[in-house]
């Protein structure tokens, strides 16, 4: 069963990979985006292929040419895939490896919507549509996503009110 889950999700990724690199790549997300996170990135090298390649599969989605919400939903898909087959691993105690993965994954989420807000604070236009627009889609997140909390989104949202209030001052 976990060899055929992990042919299924070799498949899954190796898909989404090479639909992200068909396109320019013309996206940069500076990651780490917290410097607290450089050492979930650290750690993460030393965790299962799987939770490594479903990273770099969301950071490839994540630099895709398509519209923010569209990469958007392909990261939370990635992100979704890899903790179901990564919670289908052998237990490892003596690392928490989706704790790591999860560390990675919201700061690459909060380094995405903060260069949308980024983007969009430099452009014409209203800041509160932007704000309103970046929000409706944060909190739009489903729960069901792996370890998503409270916390992670209140961070998320004081960097994006932080980003558009400093822009229109």
């Amino acid at each position: 069963m976990l060899v055929k889950m992990k042919k299924y999700f070799t498949f899954l990724v190796t898909g989404l990979f090479v639909a992200c690199l068909s396109g320019n790549d013309t996206m940069r997300l500076k990651l780490p985006y917290q410097k607290e996170s450089r050492e979930y990135y650290r750690r993460l090298k030393k965790t299962d292929v799987v939770w490594q390649k479903g990273m770099d599969a969301m950071i490839r989605a994540a630099q895709g040419d398509e519209d923010f919400q569209t990469r958007l939903e392909r990261v939370l898909k990635i992100r979704a895939a890899t903790g179901e087959l990564g919670r289908s691993l052998p237990p490892k105690p003596w690392k928490k490896e989706e704790d790591v993965f999860v560390g990675c994954a919201d700061d690459l989420l909060l380094a995405m919507f903060a260069d949308e807000a980024q983007r969009r604070a430099a452009a014409p236009g209203s800041r509160e549509q932007s704000l309103r627009y970046l929000l409706d889609l944060l909190y739009g997140i489903p729960w069901n996503h792996l370890q998503w909390t409270e916390g992670t989104r209140k961070r998320i949202e004081k960097e994006i009110r932080k980003i558009l209030e400093q822009k229109s001052k």
